[in-house]
C-alpha cells in the first residue's frame, strides 16, 4: 500500500499506508537542495498527462478479453488517484501558493511533477498489459515520461549568498562584541586615572 501526502497532509483518496513507500517524500525538502520545476512544464506536463490517462481509461474499461478482473480493479483505483492528483495540480496551477520556508512555487511544482510521474510509471505498465490484453488499435502511445526536475543554480547561489553575508554579519559582531568584553575587563586592572590638581 502506498501513502500519498502533499504539504505533509494525507492526499484523499490516495492509500494509507508505510510513509517510506511514497516515492515523494523529499520533496517538499528540495528546496534546501535547489530543486525546481517552472509552473509552465508543469502545467504542460499535466495536460498531456490527463489526456493520456483519459484515452488509456478509455481503452482498458472497453472489451479487454484477456485482460484479469483484478487488473481491471487495480487500473481504476490508479485512475481514481490520477484524477484526485490532477485536480490539485488544477487548483495548484490556477492559485499557486507558497507552503514553507523552503517551498517556493517551483519547489511545490517538482513535488508535483514527481507525483505525476510515480503514477505515469504505473500507467505505462498497464498500456503495455492493454496492448497484449485489449484491442492494440485503441491504446495510446505513451508520451516520453514527465522532465525531472532540475538544479535551480540561481537559488543555490542566492541561498549560498546569503549564508556567506549571516555567516560574515555574525564574524563581525561576535569580535566587536569581544573587542568591548576585552576593553571592560581591561579597565579593571587599570589604576584609576590621578586626579587634576
Amino acid at each position: 500500500m502506498e501513502r500519498i501526502c502533499l504539504n505533509g497532509r494525507q492526499v484523499p483518496g490516495f492509500a494509507l499506508g508505510d510513509a517510506s513507500s511514497d516515492p515523494c517524500t523529499a520533496w517538499p525538502f528540495q528546496g534546501l537542495f535547489g530543486y525546481t520545476t517552472e509552473l509552465p512544464v508543469l502545467k504542460a506536463e499535466d495536460e498531456q498527462s490527463d489526456q493520456y490517462m483519459k484515452s488509456l481509461n478509455t481503452a482498458l474499461t472497453g472489451p479487454c478479453p484477456s485482460m484479469r478482473d483484478v487488473d481491471k480493479v487495480a487500473w481504476t483505483a490508479l485512475y481514481q488517484k490520477w484524477q484526485t492528483l490532477h485536480a490539485a495540480i488544477q487548483d495548484f496551477l490556477a492559485s499557486p501558493r507558497l507552503t514553507g520556508i523552503w517551498q517556493g512555487y517551483k519547489v511545490m511544482a517538482a513535488e508535483y511533477m514527481c507525483r505525476i510521474a510515480a503514477i505515469r510509471k504505473q500507467a505505462d505498465d498497464y498500456q503495455s498489459k492493454g496492448i497484449t490484453q485489449c484491442d492494440p488499435k485503441t491504446i495510446p502511445n505513451a508520451p516520453p515520461p514527465p522532465e525531472p526536475p532540475h538544479k535551480d543554480t540561481d537559488k543555490k547561489d542566492d541561498w549560498l549568498g546569503t549564508v556567506k553575508t549571516v555567516a560574515g554579519t555574525t564574524a563581525v559582531i561576535v569580535a566587536v562584541a569581544g573587542g568591548v568584553y576585552l576593553v571592560y575587563k581591561a579597565t579593571e586592572y587599570l589604576p584609576p586615572p590621578k586626579a587634576k590638581r
